[in-house]
């Protein structure tokens, strides 16, 4: 399969962002996974119920038709490897700004922990010419390493892995990504850990976006991974 270049469109929003963060030469099984397992709690202090308090989607180019599929291949032709634009989220606060590509708000109210990272990352060899399959094995590779040494870890059953659209700020397309879940047991309660990732080896770019909640409150909130996506968006410099 050929490279399909994307021309960037020209720039319709500007959109305040809390640190976007760098992109590192890190590949994924590398230190940044082991940094971000290490940074999960056992435990978030949560109130029953609590409401995540997500308020309206960052203005991007969402409406625009059409997505950067996963079954093609993407070259963006871009100086850099996009960035996520990762805005402050109400009712969350910052505790991770641009470490390790790493910028994390924890909302101390519900106890759900949002994230995001960038990194460089060499093609796994799945299929250096596909996205897709850079994808899935990407997606196999994180669910592992967030779930490792995690107690009564439960993933889900592989047909439930879906594409999410992500926006895009100054482009003319979403971009999609494979998304999943899986829980695990605390020190007193059921997690469940919602990510999307998207792999691009022509760009040799991984990008992805994880919600961490008390099991309780996703099922009470079931919305608050799809507001927190529709709140961020990936940036092509």
């Amino acid at each position: 399969m050929s490279g399909q270049k994307y021309q960037r469109g020209r720039q319709r929003w500007v959109v305040p962002v809390v640190a976007v963060g760098i992109v590192l030469n890190l590949g994924l099984t590398g230190v940044i996974l082991a940094a971000v397992a290490a940074l999960v709690p056992e435990r978030v202090g949560h109130s029953s119920g609590a409401s995540d308090g997500e308020t309206g989607d960052v203005q991007t180019d969402n409406d625009a038709p059409g997505a950067i599929g996963l079954d093609l291949l993407g070259n963006f032709d871009t100086p850099t490897a996009p960035i996520w634009s990762f805005p402050s989220l109400e009712g969350y606060d910052f505790d991770i700004i641009d470490e390790q590509g790493i910028n994390r708000q924890t909302n101390r109210s519900s106890g759900c922990i949002a994230t995001t990272s960038q990194t460089e990352q060499e093609p796994l060899g799945a299929d250096p010419t596909s996205d897709r399959a850079e994808t899935e094995a990407s997606l196999d590779t994180l669910v592992a390493t967030l779930g490792e040494g995690k107690a009564g870890v439960t993933t889900a059953d592989p047909s439930t892995v879906e594409n999410v659209a992500v926006g895009t700020i100054g482009g003319q397309q979403k971009i999609e990504f494979l998304a999943t879940r899986f829980t695990f047991t605390g020190e007193d309660t059921t997690y469940t850990y919602q990510v999307a990732v998207r792999a691009l080896p022509q760009e040799k770019s991984l990008m992805w976006l994880s919600v961490l909640c008390p099991t309780s409150v996703v099922i009470d909130e079931p919305g608050t991974f799809t507001r927190i996506v529709n709140r961020t968006a990936v940036v092509f410099a």
